[in-house]
C-alpha cells in the first residue's frame, strides 16, 4: 500500500494508520475544553458539537469519549459508525484492511458502536437519509440499535428518499438542529 504520509511523524501524530480517529478527536476535546477555561466569554453549559459523514462520526466519538463533559450535547448527520461497511477505496486508503494480518484491532477500536455508553451523559441527535449512498443509511440504523440496547436516549430523524446531502429537505433540517440546540441549552422560543 503507497504511504500518504506528509512526514516521517505523520501517521504517529495523527494515528491515521491504525484508526479514523486516533489523536484527533482527543485534539477536539483538549481544544475546546482550553478554550473553555481560558475565554471567559464561552459559556461552558453551551457547548455542542455537530458534524456530518466523517464529521458525524466524529461528533459521536467526540461524545463518546468526552469523560469531563465538554459537550452537552452533539449531532451527527449521516455519521460512519463501522468503518468496515464503509467505501473501502476510502477507508483502505488510510487504514489498510480489516484482517488480522494488517488492521483488524485498528478497524474494531474506530467503531463508534463499541464506545457509546457515555452518550449516555450527553444529549445526542442521530439523522440520516434513507437513499444515502456514500454512508449506508444501515451505518445510522445499527447506532440506534445499540444506543436502544444500552438504554441510551437519544433523537432519531430519518428523511426519506434523501441521499447523504440531505438537498431538498435541508431547510427542515437546519430548523431541526437550531431546534435541538434550543432543547439542549434551555432556550425558550
Amino acid at each position: 500500500m503507497e504511504s500518504t504520509r506528509i512526514s516521517r511523524n505523520y501517521e504517529l501524530r495523527c494515528g491515521s494508520r491504525s484508526t479514523q480517529s486516533g489523536r484527533r478527536l482527543r485534539d477536539t476535546r483538549v481544544v475546546h475544553k482550553h478554550l473553555q477555561d481560558k475565554l471567559l466569554f464561552i459559556d461552558r453549559t453551551r457547548t455542542a458539537i455537530w458534524g456530518w459523514s466523517y464529521g458525524g462520526y466524529a461528533t459521536g466519538m467526540t461524545l463518546a469519549m468526552d469523560l469531563k463533559g465538554v459537550f452537552k450535547c452533539g449531532m451527527s448527520v449521516a455519521p460512519v459508525t463501522d468503518w468496515a461497511l464503509y467505501d473501502s477505496i476510502y477507508t483502505e486508503r488510510f487504514m489498510g484492511l480489516p484482517t488480522v494480518t494488517d488492521n483488524l484491532q485498528g478497524y474494531e477500536h474506530g467503531q463508534l458502536l463499541n464506545k457509546v455508553e457515555n452518550i449516555k451523559n450527553k444529549m445526542y441527535y442521530l439523522i440520516h437519509g434513507t437513499l444515502d449512498d456514500n454512508v449506508h443509511y444501515q451505518q445510522s440504523l445499527m447506532l440506534a440499535k445499540v444506543l436502544e440496547q444500552k438504554d441510551i436516549l437519544f433523537r432519531q430523524q430519518t428523511y426519506t428518499d434523501e441521499d447523504h446531502g440531505i438537498v431538498q429537505s435541508r431547510a427542515h433540517l437546519y430548523h431541526s438542529l437550531e431546534n435541538f440546540l434550543d432543547e439542549c441549552f434551555q432556550i425558550s422560543s
